[in-house]
């Protein structure tokens, strides 16, 4: 998993911390034309997580959240995640990890590739 390191989106008032991967922040970067869109999911998330649609298969234990239609966040619940994915074990039950943004499709094959990526690293 690339390093994550918590979100500037936090704010006092939230029910989840966020934590942000490499990924997902130079993703943001290349579709920055979408910051206050993706912003305002990323505040929806922090007080509700449970929201996103629930993934299946490899992605087992992740959420996905739409932005503007054809976007999505990939993300994990830390406290649900780490049933199946034991990297979320060094946060607290209030953590919420922001794996991968960008087109629908590109984001699935990203978030898949850097689960099998932590596969082999294991």
């Amino acid at each position: 998993m690339s390093k994550s390191k918590k979100s500037k989106h936090t704010n006092g008032y939230s029910k989840y911390k966020i934590f942000d991967t490499n990924n997902y922040l130079q993703n943001l970067a290349e579709y920055s034309h979408l910051k206050k869109a993706v912003d305002n999911k990323i505040r929806f998330i922090q007080n509700n997580p449970y929201d996103g649609e629930s993934l299946k298969y490899e992605l087992s234990g992740y959420r996905s959240i739409s932005v503007r239609n054809h976007y999505i966040i990939v993300y994990g619940i830390c406290h649900e995640c780490r049933k199946s994915h034991p990297e979320c074990k060094g946060y607290g039950d209030d953590a919420v990890v922001l794996y991968t943004f960008g087109p629908h499709d590109d984001s699935y094959k990203i978030a898949k590739k850097m689960l099998q990526k932590r596969k082999k690293t294991r």
